[in-house]
């Protein structure tokens, strides 16, 4: 009996040691984001460009092929969106080990209706990146940085 649970029990371990190892963990593992930047003109506008900026670093022994870069917006920047379209940055990219991509583009907010205070308040606008990789694999990187 002693042997028995004894054996269920490593079964156990080993079954939440190999689920530990799942794509989610081996993912955060792979690449890292930093290097942030954003800009706007804090002036109340109809139409504002709102730039932003990162680095995406391959942390893998191996090659990773990036397909795509999707930034994800915080709520506010969200609804004063000109144009409330997903943007979907495509690279196409082999990124070698310890390689980095930049990441870089920009969204046309309506700031016309706020503060200056308002506005400064709504950065940082980007909370995090979704990469698409080798074929479809993909992976949510937050940027830890957050609202005041």
């Amino acid at each position: 009996m002693g042997t028995c649970l004894m054996t269920i029990g490593v079964i156990i371990i080993f079954i939440k040691m190999a689920g530990s190892m799942g794509t989610g963990d081996v993912n955060k593992q792979l690449l890292s984001i930093g290097g942030f930047g954003e800009s706007m003109n804090r002036q109340p506008q109809r139409e504002v460009i709102f730039s932003y900026s990162s680095t995406i670093e391959n942390k893998a022994k191996q090659a990773l092929s990036i397909h795509s870069v999707e930034p994800i917006l915080s709520a506010p920047v969200e609804k004063i969106m000109i144009n409330p379209e997903r943007q979907i940055l495509i690279y196409d990219r082999v990124l070698k080990p310890n390689g980095n991509l930049d990441v870089q583009g920009e969204f046309v907010l309506d700031t016309s209706q706020m503060t200056e205070e308002e506005i400064a308040q709504l950065l940082p606008g980007v909370t995090a990146y979704k990469i698409t990789y080798n074929d479809g694999h993909e992976v949510v990187l937050q940027t830890n940085i957050y609202h005041r």
